[in-house]
């Protein structure tokens, strides 16, 4: 067989027999003795036979009852019980996933999106995954594999691509790092206009925010497209994955489960009502830094109570996109809260701690009784190890903290503390509460939710103009745009590591590092 270099696209002129496809397919991830091969929606077994007859261990999932019965008596007459192993149910909520070395799907693009988050929280590093015909989408393949289909006069060529779980994320950093770049190379000169025209006020703050939130939002959702096959599922049979024993009574595989939450709405309608929710934001943190402040927060608990029953309306099922509305109605809240402590009943270095156990304890309560499992909102140890997070985290955070430092300039946190207490109050205070807290919120519930609806890219886009505009408070248009950019970084690195330790530890060693230079 033709060695294969990463990325390269390998013709072949013709694949004879199904079976060559198959073999071919096996070639391509490298499947070895011994090794644990997963088919997820298995039809007629084909893929199972071939892999258990090259020493794999051969798992498979299969929905429709006639199909695993048919598989099922096939292993027994072979002989084959001892190396092949069935499982009737939902691929969508298959524990075998984690068991695989070699993952096989033959999904549409709707299938591969909602198993993608499934696979991104089950895999094993390393593992090896083929998908025919169609790309999963936000994950680069390591190799593409091109043969002529000897069963099929609709498609006569069939794509194979192999993706190898850790080395898959190329395209996706290029996207999600190429947005923010456009962002501030297109802000920058408007930015330098508006300042020449208006001065440095009021006025240029407001003007350039506006800007900004335009500008990032349309970069954010620029519709990228992954290239697919543009046929209906329907078209798409495969001799990797006949059917001969379906009943046309039993229902299509795969079926999606209700296990998995999912939105029945196009990705375009998910775009539009979080622009309309952005700009919300927007009008509510410039009124509640105006002298219209009240005006502002009666936005803010306007957005609190009517975005949750929006998100009921549009998301019955309790599925991502109500999660990622009622985490903008988290953030909505956490400007409310303000409310009960007015600066002079608290002391400055007690208005912090208070406010952000208020909103932990909030947070805690809201993914408690949405029943959201810890990972799912990155609450994990992640992909990678521990130090090379923390090193992530700390680079990163450095880097964050001094550019902030000659934008902002502040003043000592605690004027006229030693060096010992102002050390103890950032740590616990800036690094601990506030990193983790706004983390939890900002990329650990509402990009993760967006994720599952939108490409990444657009989610940690869409989640940065929105944490950018939190920080208008401090009146200073070059403050939104380091958030801005730090939003991109730190929502990168938790999609990149599975976790929030590399961005927690980003966000609160960039305080650290602000205050201590303001020292």
């Amino acid at each position: 067989m033709k060695v294969l270099k990463p990325s390269s696209v390998y013709k072949a002129p013709f694949a004879e027999t199904p079976e060559a496809m198959v073999e071919a397919a096996l070639d391509l991830a490298g499947l070895k003795p011994g090794e644990t091969f997963v088919d997820l929606g298995f039809g007629d077994g084909r893929m199972l036979f071939a892999a258990a007859g090259r020493g794999a261990v051969a798992m498979g999932v299969e929905i429709r009852p006639v199909l695993y019965e048919g598989v099922r008596k096939i292993a027994s007459d072979m002989g084959l019980k001892d190396r092949i192993f069935l499982e009737l149910g939902d691929l969508y909520e298959s524990e075998l996933i984690r068991k695989a070395d070699v993952l096989y799907a033959f999904l549409d693009d709707e299938g591969l999106r909602l198993l993608k988050p499934r696979l991104e929280a089950s895999l094993k590093p390393g593992a090896r995954l083929v998908t025919l015909s169609n790309r999963i989408p936000g994950w680069k393949p390591l190799r593409t594999l091109r043969l002529r289909d000897p069963e099929s006069r609709l498609v006569p060529r069939r794509t194979i691509y192999l993706y190898v779980f850790g080395k898959h994320y190329p395209s996706e950093a290029f996207r999600t790092f190429l947005i923010g770049f456009l962002t501030v190379a297109f802000f920058a000169p408007l930015y330098a206009f508006l300042l020449e025209a208006l001065g440095y006020n009021y006025g240029l703050h407001v003007a350039s925010v506006i800007a900004f939130a335009i500008i990032g939002l349309f970069m954010a959702f620029i519709p990228f497209r992954e290239f697919s096959p543009l046929l209906p599922a329907s078209l798409l049979s495969s001799p990797l994955h006949p059917s001969p024993l379906t009943s046309p009574s039993l229902p299509p595989n795969p079926s999606p489960s209700k296990g998995i939450h999912r939105f029945h709405g196009s990705p375009s309608l998910v775009r539009l009502l979080f622009a309309l929710i952005t700009l919300l934001f927007l009008s509510e943190e410039l009124l509640l830094n105006s002298p219209l402040a009240l005006y502002g927060l009666s936005s803010s608990i306007l957005g609190f109570l009517v975005l949750p029953a929006i998100a009921a309306i549009l998301d019955p099922e309790n599925g991502w996109l109500r999660k990622a509305i009622e985490a903008s109605a988290l953030i909505m809240a956490t400007r409310v809260v303000l409310t009960p402590f007015p600066m002079g009943f608290l002391s400055l270095p007690a208005f912090l701690p208070a406010i952000y156990t208020l909103i932990l304890a909030g947070l805690t309560i809201y993914i408690a009784y949405r029943r959201i499992e810890a990972r799912d909102v990155r609450l994990s140890k992640g992909k990678k190890s521990l130090g090379f997070q923390a090193s992530l985290g700390l680079a990163s955070g450095s880097l964050v903290g001094i550019a902030e430092f000659f934008i902002l300039k502040p003043s000592p946190i605690l004027p006229g503390a030693s060096l010992a207490e102002t050390m103890a109050y950032v740590t616990i205070v800036l690094v601990l509460m506030v990193g983790f807290v706004e983390e939890l919120l900002f990329r650990g519930l509402l990009q993760a939710s967006l994720e599952r609806l939108l490409p990444p890219w657009q989610a940690i886009g869409a989640t940065s103009v929105i944490f950018s505009l939190m920080h208008i408070g401090w009146m200073n248009p070059l403050e939104v745009l380091l958030a801005y950019g730090a939003g991109i970084v730190f929502g990168y690195l938790a999609k990149a590591t599975g976790s929030l330790i590399a961005p927690m530890i980003a966000h609160g060693f960039g305080n650290l590092v602000l205050y201590l230079i303001a020292l």
